[in-house]
Formats: structure tokens, sequence, C-alpha cells
């Protein structure tokens, strides 16, 4: 308790260092995005980005996006146009030489809007990283609860532009960061089709039988079904080939 409250304390006063360490430029330019998902929601994000990106961006301004170093591997599904920055969200949370380096990096770029896209925000890492920037404008969410950071959490609210009501959970990730977008641009669009581009995609395969895929695991062991939900679905389509998609250790 007494080591968390000095890494508080220390960290605190480190970030405090960075106005010291990287002053921006004169004239703010460059929109940066910041999302701290893993590779599956990357990938969904890559879906509502370009949108998004649109939303908040100049004609012909720089859009770069922060992605957390193990997500980083998705980036190829970003639009050519977009800068990718990736950061280790573990170093960044225990070394203070590397945090210090990466704000003041931060700084320096003199982003004139920076987007916090996710819902579910580390008052010490996403909003440190957001708050870092200086930039004039910061747009993100309304946090989701958090017991163990609700106090710092609603202490950083004041240090943003303008915080969008994105609802509650649970909800559809897709769906929200569209409603968040639409609110960025003032715009209505539908949420995109969940699909990669055509361009991406291998040739179909040929198969002597129509293949399933069932991706059952997540990060989150309470939103994953029990295998009995799968089985009844194998059961109800006995014409099907069943493929289980996941890590190395999920099965485990």
């Amino acid at each position: 308790m007494r080591r968390d409250m000095r890494l508080g304390r220390l960290i605190h006063h480190a970030d405090g260092l960075v106005c010291l360490l990287g002053q921006p430029v004169q004239v703010p330019r460059g929109v940066l995005i910041v999302t701290s998902g893993g590779l599956g929601d990357t990938v969904l994000f890559s879906l509502v980005l370009p949108q998004m990106a649109a939303a908040v961006a100049d004609a012909g301004e720089p859009v770069t996006v922060l992605l957390r170093s193990d997500a980083a591997k998705m980036a190829f599904l970003f639009p050519p146009e977009i800068t990718v920055l990736s950061v280790d969200y573990k170093r960044l949370d225990q070394d203070i030489r590397y945090r210090l380096s990466l704000m003041a990096r931060l700084r320096r770029a003199g982003f004139r809007v920076v987007v916090g896209s996710d819902y579910l925000r580390h008052p010490r890492l996403d909003d440190a990283l957001i708050h870092a920037c200086g930039a004039p404008q910061t747009l993100a969410m309304e946090p989701r609860s958090w017991k163990k950071h609700d106090p710092l959490l609603q202490r950083n609210r004041g240090r943003y532009t303008r915080l969008f009501d994105s609802g509650s959970r649970p909800l559809n990730k897709i769906l929200r960061w569209t409603a968040f977008t639409n609110w960025l641009g003032g715009a209505a669009h539908p949420p995109p089709m969940v699909r990669l581009p055509e361009s991406l995609l291998p040739p179909p395969a040929s198969l002597a039988h129509p293949v399933i895929l069932i991706q059952p695991f997540s990060a989150g062991t309470p939103k994953q079904s029990a295998p009995e939900l799968y089985r009844a679905i194998m059961d109800a389509l006995p014409d099907f080939d069943f493929v289980i998609k996941g890590g190395p250790t999920d099965l485990d």
C-alpha cells in the first residue's frame, strides 16, 4: 500500500516535469487519437477510424493513432495516411525514464486536437498521455466507472475540453464508437459493416462443407459463454464444419 502511494506521488511529480522537458510548438497542428484496446479491439477500431479521423482533422492535417505496443500488430488495417505511435504501457507504468521521454515527445509534437477514444480509461496511463500533449482541444467519452480509480478519473474530467456521454454498460463497441464519432463531427453516420476490406482478404477457400468459425474466448472471463452453448449450436447445424479460434493459451 505504502509502495503504491509512493509510486503514485513519484509519477505525479514526474508528469509535472513534462512542461520543462518538452514545450509545444508555436502553432498546434495535427490530431492524435489514443486507443488503448488489445488486438481484437484494434481490429474493430480500424472500421471506425477513417470516419473518426475525418470528424476531427482539418483538410490535409496529419493524424496519428497511439496504440499499445502489443496491439500495434493490427495497424496494417489502418489507412496508409495514418501514422502509428506504439507505446509500451507496462514500461509507461513502471519506468519513469521511459514515461518522461514519451510524454516530452508528445508535448513537443504540438497536436491541435487529442481524442481519447476509450470508454475504459486508466487515469495514470490513458489520461496522463492525453494531458501530456498540452493540446488546445482534448475530447473524450465520459469514463466508465472504475471503483479503484474513480476519484482520480473524476478529478481528471476537468482537464478535458468536452466529454461525451456514450451510454452505460453494456454496449457494442462499434455502436459506442459510432455514436462518439457522430458527436465529434456533428453527423449522423450509420455504424460501419463489421468486415475487413476486400483488398485485405485472401481468395475464398474451396471446402467440402461450409465452415463456421467460433471465437469463444475473451480477456474478460464474465464475457465468455459456457461451452454448452457452442455444443448446442454445433448440434443444431450438423451439415457444417466448425473451427475454434483463439490464442495459444486460451484453451488452458
